[in-house]
């Protein structure tokens, strides 16, 4: 859930329009939100893609 916050958080400091219930659905449930733009869509999803990214190369082991 952490990451569904970070993204909804950071997406609004940038002027996303979706609210936290939207973030969430859109990350965990893969849905699309009638009434927001594609570009609100794809910033959610790859704000979380990026998260995820970094996560794994934390936990790569040299």
């Amino acid at each position: 859930m952490f990451d569904v916050e970070l993204t909804y958080n950071t997406n609004a400091i940038e002027g996303s329009t979706l609210d936290y219930a939207e973030t969430k659905i859109i990350l965990l449930e893969g849905l699309t939100i009638g009434g927001k733009t594609t570009k609100e869509h794809l910033e959610a999803i790859n704000h979380k893609d990026a998260i995820d990214y970094i996560e794994q190369i934390a936990k790569k082991k040299d």
